[in-house]
C-alpha cells in the first residue's frame, strides 16, 4: 500500500488515467421503514370478524399482529406503491419473529398486487411466501429471537403494491391453546445490479448492511468496521492496536467540478482513537497495490463531545479536488494513543459525496439550515438565511425536483415513498442532508 498527502500534478494526471477494470454487485435501498410512530403510509385492513388489527410497536419492534378468543382472522397490511418498471431485480427484506405457540394457528403470509385500487378481495394478489414464521424460535428473546427474511419480487410494474396477510381459522381458547403473535420490523426494498461505478451524488444507505463497501482489517486483533443500525456503521478497538479501513464503491468523479465529501462521526467515552479519510483512483481491488491519498486525519476534534447520539455527532465535510473516471474513498480508524490506554467505539452515518461549486474550502454543514418535518408526507419546510438553490436526488442519484428562493416550503407529495439525498446551495456554501418521504 502506498499513502501519500502530497502527490506530484504529474504522478496524479498519469494516476488519473486509470480506469477501474472491475465490476462490484451494488447492491441500494430504495425504502426503508420500521413503522416507528405511525404505519408509514400502509393501509390496514381487517377482513373477518375478529376486532383484532396490525399494531405498530415503536422504534424497534416494527408491526404486531395476533389472533383473538374464538375468532377467525384475516388481517392485512398494504404498502404504498412502488415503481418497479426501470429493469432493475428488486428485493424485499425484513426481520419477523413470533410468541406463544411452537405450532400457533395463525399464519403470516407475503403478497404483491400490480392493480392494488383499494379493495383486498378485487387485487390480484401474488405470492411471495407463504406462512413465513413456520418454525420460527418462540419468544422476542429481547430482539434475538427474530430471523432475517428476503425474498426477489418478480415484477416490473410502475404500480406494485406488497401485502402481509394474517389468517387464523379458529382463534385461540380460553387456556390460550394457539394463541399466537407475530412481529415484523426493519422493512426495505432493495435494488441490485452490476454496475462499474455510482454516479454523483452519491449516499451510503447503510439500511441493513454494509451494502457494497469493502472491510480491510490491517490490525492484528479481528476488529473491523460493521454495520449498526440504520444509516450507520461503526468499529471498536478494544484496547488494543487496530487498523480497521472501510473502502466505498466505485464512484464517478469524472466532471472538472470539486467534490464534497460530507459524513457525522462519533465516539463513545476515550480519545484513543480517531478516524481518517482517504481516496484511491487506482484501487481494483487490491488494498496493497493501490495508492491512498490522504485528505483529512484525526476528523473528529479533540475537544468534541462524547456520545454516540444524532444530537452527540460531529459534522464533517471536506471539500477536495478530484477528476477522475472512478475513485474509492476509505475511513481509516487507527488509534492515536498507546495500545491499551482506553477502549473507543466511532459511529459513521450519512457518508456523501457530491459536486461542490467552490475549491479548497472545508464546509461545515450551516447551523441555520432547519429541515423539517422529517419524515414528511406532503410540505417539506426548509429555513435558511437569504436566498439558496434547492436539489433534491433520488438514493440512485436522479435529480427529481429543485427550486430556488427564499426560506421556502417544498411540495413533495408527488415523490415516491423513501430516502432522498437534499442540497442546498447558498453563494459558495453547500450543505447536503437526507430526508424520507412517507
Amino acid at each position: 500500500m502506498t499513502t501519500t498527502t502530497n502527490i506530484t500534478k504529474s504522478a496524479l494526471l498519469l494516476l488519473l488515467t486509470l480506469a477501474a477494470t472491475f465490476v462490484t454487485k451494488a447492491q441500494t435501498t430504495v425504502y426503508s421503514t420500521n413503522w416507528n410512530d405511525s404505519f408509514d403510509g400502509w393501509t390496514v385492513i381487517n377482513d373477518k370478524e375478529d376486532s383484532k388489527t396490525w399494531d405498530h410497536r415503536g422504534s424497534t419492534d416494527g408491526l404486531q399482529v395476533d389472533n383473538e378468543l374464538n375468532a377467525r382472522s384475516e388481517e392485512w397490511i398494504v404498502s404504498p406503491e412502488f415503481d418497479f418498471s426501470d429493469g432493475s431485480a428488486y428485493s424485499l427484506t425484513f426481520d419477523r419473529a413470533q410468541a406463544d405457540n411452537p405450532t400457533p394457528a395463525g399464519i403470516l403470509d407475503v403478497y404483491f398486487a400490480e392493480d392494488w385500487t383499494g379493495d383486498v378481495s378485487t387485487a390480484t394478489w401474488q405470492l411471495i411466501g407463504e406462512d413465513i414464521t413456520n418454525g420460527l424460535p418462540v419468544g422476542w428473546d429481547g430482539g434475538a429471537g427474530y430471523r432475517e427474511y428476503t425474498k426477489q419480487i418478480s415484477s416490473s410494474s410502475a404500480s406494485v403494491r406488497i401485502a402481509f396477510k394474517y389468517h387464523s381459522e379458529t382463534g385461540f381458547d380460553e387456556v390460550d391453546n394457539n394463541k399466537n403473535r407475530i412481529r415484523i420490523r426493519n422493512f426495505a426494498v432493495t435494488t441490485s445490479a452490476s454496475v462499474d461505478k455510482w454516479e454523483l451524488p452519491y449516499v451510503a444507505a447503510w439500511a441493513s448492511d454494509l451494502e457494497d463497501w469493502t472491510v480491510e482489517d490491517r490490525g492484528t486483533i479481528g476488529r473491523v468496521w460493521k454495520w449498526n443500525r440504520s444509516s450507520t456503521v461503526s468499529i471498536t478497538d478494544s484496547k488494543k492496536e487496530n487498523n480497521g479501513w472501510l473502502i466505498s464503491p466505485a464512484i464517478s468523479c469524472a466532471s472538472s467540478s470539486p467534490k464534497v465529501i460530507s459524513f457525522n462521526a462519533g465516539w463513545n467515552n476515550a480519545q484513543s482513537s480517531n478516524i481518517s479519510l482517504y481516496y484511491s483512483v487506482d484501487y481494483d481491488g487490491d488494498f496493497e497495490s493501490a495508492t491512498w491519498v490522504q485528505v483529512d486525519e484525526n476528523i473528529i476534534p479533540e475537544a468534541h463531545e462524547f456520545g454516540l447520539g444524532v444530537s452527540s455527532m460531529y459534522s464533517y465535510s471536506k471539500t477536495i479536488e478530484l477528476e477522475a473516471a472512478v475513485a474509492h474513498f476509505a475511513i481509516q480508524y487507527a488509534p492515536f494513543g498507546e495500545a491499551g490506554d482506553s477502549q473507543n467505539e466511532i459511529r459513521v452515518n450519512n457518508f456523501t459525496v457530491e459536486e461542490g461549486t467552490t475549491t479548497g474550502i472545508d464546509q461545515h454543514k450551516s447551523a441555520t439550515l432547519n429541515i423539517y418535518p422529517n419524515p414528511v408526507k406532503d410540505v417539506l419546510n426548509i429555513t435558511t438565511v437569504g436566498h439558496c438553490k434547492i436539489d433534491i436526488y433520488n438514493l440512485t442519484g436522479q435529480l427529481v425536483k429543485k427550486t430556488a428562493g427564499e426560506p421556502m416550503q417544498i411540495d413533495v407529495s408527488a415523490l415516491t415513498n423513501g430516502q432522498y439525498i437534499i442540497t442546498v446551495t447558498q453563494g459558495n456554501e453547500v450543505t447536503t442532508s437526507k430526508f424520507v418521504k412517507q
